[in-house]
């Protein structure tokens, strides 16, 4: 990147142009949510959430009002007096959420298309930080245009809480990067916790995070840094998680870190019946349609094992049945994650409690917004290459800027790689790898970025230049 003279009233010109290019994508991407906002609101199961997301509004309702009386007739599903079966994130964002505005179903969907519209300005910020205004301009329209985005703010899902904090702790570990103080690190410690506390599997970006932190810390002379940034971030981190853990205990007299269902979705995505995708049928222990069916599987289990068992001896049953399964059937188990991996990183939208495609194809708004999955990922891809590129090119000229922006691309490529990872030992749906799909359009809009500057300058050595410039 070139550097040049600054011109008195230059930089708050230039701000006040980015702020208002920003707020021009945004009004679109309000535009586009709020006409969706006007479908959505004509279907039945706007006030009538079904399945999971049925779950997460009737948990968030006895939190914010008090009536734990289960739907239709159902059983109990004992979310007072068991340890967490779900991740509680998500339900106390939501149960928050109607104590601040009463019973309606509308403020929720509100709420969350505000937090997609922050989620645009947080990749905004990235791309603009650590590449140039051109990449953060497409990466932020690519965000307000994503349909999978829009589609998700609007259900009962914590898909868009969980991008916003995944989001956040890439934007504070990048700004660690640039100082090396505390503050930034502890930060992302925190916003992982509450990661976690949404989606368990985030967990596993703390391993992933801590060797990225290693790396930079060699690269950028933070030698003696690298030790308290662990435990600053790992701080973060349990202070975040450690409520729902003593939680669980308190009511349970059992040790779950934050929820007990990894076992029975480990069990799901491992037996004689598993096609890759969620089932409801668990052989000779009855159906599991919705979390209300949990006790009655409980019950069964404690009858095959003639106990009482704890939340997370429960979770252990199913786990051994799920690693038994796998030991003896390794061929059949590899040809299924081979079919996950598949699914995961193919173009169809992998329905769960919802055909999504069909979902899509019903609204006259979200069909018409043409990003999907498989161009993401080729313009991702493209980045990728694209900054691999500069970054080699530029080493003998000690260029930071190409620097940064290959030591961002690592934790990227880390983090989605741990994302895909995590799901293959499971089932694969579509609402678990759209969080995938905004870390990707970092590089994507990097990528297209590349495109542009292929057409205009004709030349393949110059063009990865102005990727960053």
């Amino acid at each position: 990147m070139n550097k040049q003279t600054r011109i008195p009233g230059t930089t708050t010109k230039t701000k006040s142009r980015e702020l208002a290019i920003l707020l021009g994508i945004l009004v679109l991407g309000l535009i586009v949510r709020g006409l969706y906002l006007c479908e959505n609101m004509s279907k039945p199961d706007f006030t009538a959430p079904a399945v999971d997301a049925g779950f997460h509004n009737y948990w968030a309702r006895g939190l914010a009002f008090g009536d734990w009386t289960p739907p239709n007739n159902d059983p109990d599903p004992l979310i007072r007096s068991t340890p967490y079966l779900r991740p509680p994130g998500y339900p106390y964002f939501l149960a928050a959420i109607y104590k601040l505005t009463g019973t309606g179903y509308l403020a929720p969907r509100i709420v969350q298309i505000t937090l997609g519209l922050l989620n645009c300005c947080l990749v905004f910020l990235i791309c603009k930080r650590w590449f140039n205004l051109p990449v953060a301009i497409i990466g932020t329209i690519m965000m307000a245009t994503s349909w999978h985005l829009i589609y998700f703010e609007q259900e009962f899902h914590a898909v868009s809480l969980f991008i916003f904090f995944l989001l956040g702790a890439i934007y504070t570990l990048n700004m660690w990067m640039e100082k090396g103080t505390a503050a930034p690190i502890l930060v992302s410690g925190v916003l992982l916790g509450i990661s976690a506390l949404i989606r368990p599997t985030a967990l596993l970006f703390i391993p992933i995070v801590a060797l990225w932190l290693l790396y930079i810390s060699r690269r950028k002379g933070y030698s003696r840094k690298f030790i308290p940034a662990c435990l600053c971030m790992l701080i973060g981190c349990l202070i975040t998680i450690l409520p729902a853990t003593i939680r669980n205990y308190a009511v349970g007299g059992d040790f779950v870190l934050i929820s007990s269902n990894g076992g029975i979705n480990l069990f799901i995505g491992n037996n004689e019946k598993a096609n890759g995708l969620c089932s409801q049928e668990l052989t000779g222990l009855g159906q599991f349609k919705t979390c209300y069916d949990y006790p009655a599987i409980v019950a069964e289990v404690e009858k095959t094992e003639g106990r009482k068992l704890k939340a997370s001896e429960v979770s252990g049953f199913f786990s051994r049945k799920a690693l038994d399964y796998m030991m003896h059937n390794p061929g059949t188990v590899a040809a299924l994650t081979a079919k996950k991996a598949i699914l995961f990183w193919g173009p169809s939208e992998i329905s769960h409690n919802k055909v999504i495609q069909c979902e899509r194809d019903a609204s006259i708004t979200l069909s018409l917004l043409p990003l999907n999955f498989p161009f993401i990922v080729s313009m991702s891809v493209i980045g990728f290459i694209g900054i691999i590129a500069v970054h080699r090119n530029s080493r003998s000229q000690n260029d930071k800027d190409a620097s940064a922006r290959f030591n961002v691309s690592i934790l990227l490529i880390a983090i989605v790689l741990t994302s895909f990872l995590a799901i293959l030992p499971f089932f694969v749906s579509a609402r678990y790898r759209v969080p995938v799909i905004p870390i990707l359009i970092i590089p994507a809009s990097a990528g297209c970025w590349y495109i542009i500057a292929v057409l205009r300058v004709k030349q393949i050595r110059p063009i990865a230049l102005t990727v960053g410039g």
